[in-house]
């Protein structure tokens, strides 16, 4: 499946006034105007589950660009056991200008 997605956010005030009239902004706000264009693929990966996967690139006009990867590996619904595990690779959420990560994994036993 192609895929196409917008990410759009405008910074608003976050700034907050303390003791001794101190500013600080307690939330990094920021703009951004993130375009994604990629692929997904789901396919059945026998006795391991279904994998799920995805691969594009991204760009913010605002800001930063760069490719992204995301991977996760799921247990068939009827297995008894199954070791669910997923890979994230993409911009930062906040400063699109840095690469963010992520991995994990779920052990699911059923009585």
């Amino acid at each position: 499946t192609l895929q196409y997605g917008l990410d759009k956010e405008h910074r608003q005030s976050a700034t907050l006034v303390g003791d001794g009239d101190v500013a600080f902004a307690p939330i990094p706000l920021s703009s951004r105007e993130v375009h994604l264009f990629g692929v997904v693929s789901r396919t059945q990966m026998g006795r391991l589950g279904e994998l799920d996967a995805s691969a594009g690139y991204t760009a913010d006009r605002l800001g930063g660009r760069g490719a992204f990867l995301t991977a996760r590996l799921t247990p068939r619904p009827a297995a008894r056991a199954g070791l669910e595990v997923w890979l994230d690779r993409r911009l930062y959420t906040i400063v699109t200008t840095q690469r963010v990560l992520g991995t994990g994994a779920r052990l699911a036993v059923r009585f």
